[in-house]
This record gives structure tokens, sequence and C-alpha cells, in this order.
């Protein structure tokens, strides 16, 4: 009994120290009597370790399961304290206590935290982000990235075989021949740079370069003809030289359009190709999935008439 009663105080002490704070745990400490009555000590703020007050937001509050002297807070220093922690950590984690991690209870209507939707869609995503799923998702993501850049750099290399030909069919209808392209470089330069205007100006370019070669081969047509032999040779060489260069400024700035236009065209069909590949793949497996069970229940329709044959029987 004496070897018991060293371990009966102390566990006196620890649960007065957890249910009663410093008053009762000094009590324990000095051996008083459960009986005794002891001075309780006034109520303060775990924060400020200051007492309640009449002064707007000074009223103590009990908000969570903390005792002792960590069980009243100022209704103002709470809020502060709300406020700090849902700036560095998030609206979620300033509704529970850093002490006992217990909800907030009882608090006024203007103490009551509100997230925004932009707030709770990000944490939202980065919660599924960490989940398997969303590890899932990013490493799919990349490799759809990869898939559609590799066919982008296949798009504009098909594009620029084809440069000859569109220049051909762009001296007959510009419009139609780069009209698709123009618009896939302006809309992917727009999206990463912020500026559309250089696709355009390329497109000027392009049409300044065909309206040359016209004017060059009509006056190298008609021109040099009118004019006598000593002027018709300068008139001629003049003439070549404005086409070559309408020809290569064709050539220049076609390249640039059908070089961004078939980035940004095979860029998209491999986003399209990434983003339905999941969708192909469940139809799939949902149509074989309906196959098998259509040919389970063919099979037990023709068992049953067998097994009534030799009920019968």
């Amino acid at each position: 009994m004496q070897s018991q009663a060293p371990r009966r105080r102390l566990k006196a002490r620890r649960a007065a120290a957890v249910s009663g704070g410093p008053v009762a745990a000094a009590a324990a400490a000095a051996g008083a009597a459960p009986g005794l009555a002891v001075a309780a000590e006034p109520s303060i703020c775990r924060i400020c370790w200051q007492e309640g007050d009449g002064e707007p937001g000074g009223a103590l509050l009990t908000p969570c399961r903390c005792a002792g002297s960590q069980k009243h807070v100022h209704e103002r220093c709470l809020a502060e304290w709300m406020a700090s922690v849902a700036q560095r950590k998030g609206v979620p984690q300033a509704r529970r206590c850093d002490v006992c991690r217990a909800l907030y209870q009882g608090l006024p209507r203007d103490m009551r935290l509100r997230e925004t939707p932009q707030a709770y869609v990000r944490r939202q995503t980065a919660a599924l982000l960490r989940s398997p799923l969303g590890t899932a998702l990013s490493y799919y993501s990349a490799g759809g990235l990869v898939f559609s850049v590799l066919l982008s750099v296949h798009g504009a290399w098909c594009r620029l075989a084809a440069l000859p030909a569109v220049l051909r069919a762009a001296r007959v209808d510009p419009l139609r021949a780069l009209g698709a392209d123009v618009a896939l470089a302006a809309a992917s330069e727009a999206l990463l740079s912020g500026q559309w205007l250089l696709p355009l100006l390329s497109a000027f370019r392009f049409g300044q370069g065909l309206l040359l070669q016209e004017v060059a081969a009509w006056v190298q047509a008609h021109g040099v003809r009118a004019l006598p032999p000593p002027l018709s040779l300068p008139l001629h060489l003049a003439c070549e030289a404005a086409r070559l260069a309408a020809v290569a400024m064709q050539y220049t700035h076609g390249a640039l359009l059908l070089l961004f236009g078939g980035l940004a065209r095979g860029f998209v069909r491999g986003a399209v190709i990434a983003t339905l590949a999941p969708l192909r793949a469940a139809g799939s497996a949902a149509a074989a999935l309906r196959h098998a069970a259509a040919a389970a229940a063919a099979r037990l329709a023709a068992r049953r008439p067998r097994r009534r044959k030799q009920q019968q029987q």
C-alpha cells in the first residue's frame, strides 16, 4: 500500500493539471484534500493574457475543447488569429483550434469565415492532384502533352512539304489556301504571347508578294513589247528581279504561316485524340461488357429448357 501511494498522488496531479488548470495542479501538488476549497484564478484570454472587458470584442469565449488556461479567448483576439491563419494556411485550417484540432463552436456570425469560390476551387484541385487519381491524371496529361507536341511537329512538317502546292493554289484563291493557317497561327500566337498581329502581318506581306508578282508579270507581258529594244531589256531585267523578290517574299511568309498553322493544327489534333482516348476506351469496355452479358444471358436461356426436360424425364 505504501508503494502505491506515490503513484496515486502522481495520477491525481496529472488529472488536476488537465482538468482544472494550474490552480488545481498546485493544490494537488500541495497535497490538498479533495473537499478543500481552493481560490480559483480569474478567467483570462489565452492569447493576450487579459481578463474580459466591456469593450467591443472583449467578451471571453470557449470555442473549442481546450481546458485550463487555454479555455478562454477574447472575440477580437480569436478573430485576428483566425484571419492570420486563414491568410497563411487557408480558411479550413482557420476554422479549427491549433491545440485540440476541434472546430470552433458558438462563434458570432461576423466571425464565421467564408471561403471564396476561387479559393475553394484551388483547394479542391490541389487535393485532387495529391490523390492517386490526380497523380494518374497528371502522368496521363504529361503523356498527352508529349503526344500533342509530336503531332504538332509532324503537322508542321507536312504543311511545309506542301508549300509549293499551297503557293500555286494561293495565286488562284489566297483565302482558301491560307485562311485556316492564318487563323490557327493567330490563335496560337495570341494564346502563347498575347500578340496576334504577327501572323496577320505575315499574311499581309504574303499578299504584297502576290500583288507584286502579278504586276511584274503583267508589265513583262505587255510593257516590254511596247518599248523599243534599247529600253525593253532593262525593263525586262527589272521585272524579272521584281518577280524573283515577290516569289522570295511569298515563300518566306508562306512558310512562316504554314509552320505556325501546322504546329497549331497538329497540337489541337493531338490534344483531341488524347482527350477522347479514355472515352473511347470506356466505350469499348462498356461494349465488351454488354457483349459478355448478352452471351451469358443467351447461355442461361439455352440451359433452362434442358433442365426442364431433364426434370420432366
